[in-house]
């Protein structure tokens, strides 16, 4: 990732957050995300980070996104194109058109959202559960 891990990690620290706490380790050694495209979209009212599978492992890969409305507290949801393995809260039918705020990759399909009170990512989170 590069210049990117910068870019992400001063994303993270203006919503209040450290890259430590969402990636205890060094993104490089966290393979789970090495295809993973990142996106860093800021609005008047939106600040938001997306990790996003490549496109041909939409369908068994998660995207993830952390992020806060009017500088409010950071959200983190983690989404599935298929009924994740843990409960969902809601499900996310991106609108027709690009948005600005959403990733291209996403757009065409429904996703099923968890969202979790932690930061940690996902991908980091299952393989600590699983050591």
């Amino acid at each position: 990732m590069g210049s990117d891990h910068t870019l992400v990690a001063m994303a993270f620290g203006e919503m209040g957050l450290s890259l430590r706490a969402v990636f205890p380790d060094p993104i490089e050694r966290t393979h789970g995300y090495a295809d993973y495209r990142w996106k860093v979209v800021r609005t008047d009212t939106h600040h938001i980070i997306h990790a996003v599978p490549p496109a041909d492992k939409l369908d068994e890969a998660f995207w993830e996104e952390w992020y806060t409305v009017d500088g409010g507290p950071v959200t983190h949801h983690v989404l599935f194109s298929s009924q994740p393995p843990v409960p969902f809260h809601d499900i996310f039918d991106p609108p027709e058109k690009l948005d600005g705020i959403h990733p291209e990759e996403i757009f065409g399909r429904r996703w099923y959202v968890v969202e979790d009170p932690h930061m940690l990512a996902w991908g980091v989170k299952n393989l600590l559960a699983i050591h």
